[in-house]
């Protein structure tokens, strides 16, 4: 048995019902509020079945994707299982999320890639995202004092203690996403702050994205012009290859570019607050003394 939990904003969650016809589902929890971290906690608790799948307040999920995460996780040995959650069509933000040159490994939330394999945070996402329901029992659920990134500190945590995690492109989802450009940035901006904030920049691609910033403001190097003139290059051939279309390409070309600068400073922005909180702690603890 399988129960959906849909942390809703609103009311009225727009597919509730439309989910609850779908076969092999127990039932649909759909709890209110401002907090989805909580939310969600709350319901797994009160959950009947056996698997937990998260979707958001939005999100369309056929009945070959319900039967397939059943089948994935009918293995007891996967403890988690996720698969893209599509962006459907009306955001100008659908490609270029799902372009590898600009969210690396993560596109594989945004669109279906390759086949099942073993998995990480940097694939899977919480709005489209399953796990056996004693496992994340065991776990306490996730941290109520993060949001946005809840659900990478929950996979980076279970990824240290060893616990299989998969990523199916057969478990699609599609969903909406904001069409305002300061509404999608300050999401970005959000990520990338709270991986600086509470997880260490151990893989190379962060440390490439922390350093993205400081190389703008040195432009005025030779150098520097060649390396920053052969990445825009480089991201708007991809575009014209993929867009067909110059325009587009360039489009998706500047989003690239934006998407880059807003996470590289919202990762300084998280790692400086870091550093801050460890030295007013330590100040905190040599006055006491």
């Amino acid at each position: 048995m399988i129960t959906v939990i849909q942390a809703c904003k609103q009311k009225d969650c727009r597919y509730q019902k439309d989910i609850a016809g779908l076969n092999h589902i127990l039932e649909v929890l759909t709890p209110e509020g401002s907090c989805p971290s909580l939310l969600r906690n709350k319901a797994a608790k009160m959950a009947k079945g056996e698997i937990l799948l998260f979707l958001d307040d939005d999100s369309e999920i056929s009945q070959q994707a319900v039967d397939r995460y059943i089948e994935v996780l009918s293995n007891k040995s996967v403890k988690i299982a996720g698969g893209p959650a599509e962006i459907r069509e009306g955001s100008p933000f659908k490609k270029v999320l799902g372009s590898f040159l600009a969210t690396g490994l993560s596109c594989a939330r945004y669109r279906a890639t390759g086949k099942y394999r073993n998995s990480s945070e940097q694939e899977l996402i919480l709005c489209n995202l399953a796990m056996r329901k004693d496992y994340f029992l065991s776990t306490n659920g996730f941290s109520e004092d993060i949001y946005p990134w809840e659900e990478n500190d929950f996979l980076i945590k279970a990824s240290r203690n060893n616990v299989k995690m998969v990523y199916d492109p057969l478990l699609r989802t599609t969903r909406g996403m904001t069409t305002q450009l300061s509404v999608f940035l300050k999401k970005i901006f959000s990520y990338g702050e709270n991986r600086g904030k509470f997880s260490g920049l151990n893989k190379l691609v962060y440390i490439g994205a922390l350093i993205f910033l400081p190389i703008l403001f040195m432009a005025h190097y030779d150098f520097i012009k060649i390396v920053l003139g052969s990445y825009l290059f480089i991201v708007f051939t991809e575009g014209l290859f993929s867009e067909r279309n110059a325009f587009k390409a360039i489009e998706k070309t500047v989003y690239t570019f934006l998407i880059h600068v807003t996470y590289s400073t919202g990762l300084w922005s998280g790692v400086l607050k870091r550093l801050l909180v460890k030295k007013r702690f330590r100040h905190f603890l040599y006055s006491r003394n």
